[in-house]
């Protein structure tokens, strides 16, 4: 296994990362989900969002590969506008204070990922769903498509007894209050 075109990271580092060695056994599934899983994030983590890392699979013998990788690093690329939609109930700024990538920020699939998982968790969301938009080799838009569910519950008992005569009760849970 090869490497041209890396210079933020050194061969034995990409190698380490890929977790395919000498002697193993080739599996093209495992070889595209090793680079799309573990050297992607590795520069995506780092602001290079136009990264690629193709592979030139070649034989050399009967039972034997070489696996050649031109890498692209493509231009750091920073964050130019974080865009929320679909919030039709709760306030932009309870979505806003659960995002770790901001305006202005290098580009970081993992605090992506991260804001996505946050703002999942506010249990306010059926789907959230984040977008990334390039906008030139240099910046890039972040779009978050939110869509709501239904976060209230009300309930009502009544019953009759012969010893106590009528009773009920009830309740009502709003989680997001007025979407605050």
């Amino acid at each position: 296994i090869t490497w041209d075109g890396n210079l933020i990271h050194s061969d034995e580092e990409l190698k380490n990362r890929l977790g395919i060695v000498k002697g193993d056994k080739f599996n093209k599934l495992k070889l595209m989900m090793a680079i799309s899983e573990q050297v992607n994030p590795l520069y995506m983590d780092e602001g290079y969002f136009h990264f690629q890392a193709i592979p030139k699979i070649k034989p050399i013998s009967k039972d034997s590969l070489d696996i050649n990788f031109s890498i692209l690093e493509g231009d750091l690329v920073k964050v130019r506008k974080v865009i929320i939609s679909g919030n039709t109930k709760t306030y932009e700024n309870v979505i806003r204070r659960e995002l770790m990538i901001f305006p202005g920020d290098t580009y970081s699939r993992k605090k992506l990922l991260t804001s996505y998982r946050d703002i999942f968790m506010l249990n306010f969301f059926r789907d959230v769903a984040p977008n990334v938009v390039p906008i030139g080799s240099d910046e890039i838009d972040v779009i978050f498509n939110i869509e709501e569910k239904e976060s209230g519950q009300a309930n009502f008992s009544m019953g009759y007894s012969g010893v106590t005569g009528f009773q009920g009760g009830g309740g009502f849970q709003f989680p997001n209050f007025l979407g605050r």
